[in-house]
């Protein structure tokens, strides 16, 4: 849990956020720093995954090389979306690499994006480049994504934010 410290200095009100353990005088919680974004409307993000592409062919791909990664984005909700603005950030899809078919967040992240907002059962695809780790350990690696990573927008359904991709080889 975190909390918020109010420190005046000089006439100035410094806000800094630490980790603390939680107690009974915490005065902000972190719902409070970080809150959901329209909590109790009707918003539920799917992803599917498509075809990957790299400019070798095949499915030998060498560290420090780009994918090309085809994503659908969808909003089955009965709410248009929140999208990224100037100012802040709708939700965010996260693409992954992991030894297994299970995608999760302690997967090898290789790029992220600040979705645009979707319209109720509107779908967007597009293609995202991305760049595979000078440093990651050769071998065979499934592709995934995960729509919402940080779990910022309050979904009706947030079990089905990930898809696993194809494998490919890293050598």
């Amino acid at each position: 849990m975190k909390k918020i410290k109010f420190l005046l200095c000089f006439g100035i009100l410094i806000i800094s956020q630490t980790a603390c353990n939680t107690t009974t005088d915490d005065v902000v919680t972190e719902d409070l720093i970080n809150p959901k974004i329209n909590e109790g409307t009707d918003y539920d993000f799917t992803i599917a995954l498509g075809e990957v592409e790299h400019v070798g062919g095949g499915r030998h791909v060498r560290p420090g090389t780009q994918l090309r990664l085809d994503t659908y984005l969808t909003n089955l909700g009965t709410d248009a979306s929140p999208g990224r603005t100037p100012t802040s950030t709708g939700y965010l899809v996260a693409w992954y690499l992991s030894t297994d078919t299970v995608i999760t967040t302690d997967d090898i992240r290789i790029g992220s994006f600040s979705g645009n907002s979707l319209n109720p059962r509107e779908t967007w695809r597009f293609w995202s480049d991305v760049l595979i780790p000078e440093n990651i350990e050769g071998g065979w690696y499934y592709w995934g994504a995960i729509i919402d990573y940080t779990n910022l927008v309050d979904e009706t359904n947030e079990s089905n934010n990930t898809a696993s991709g194809d494998r490919v080889i890293i050598n």
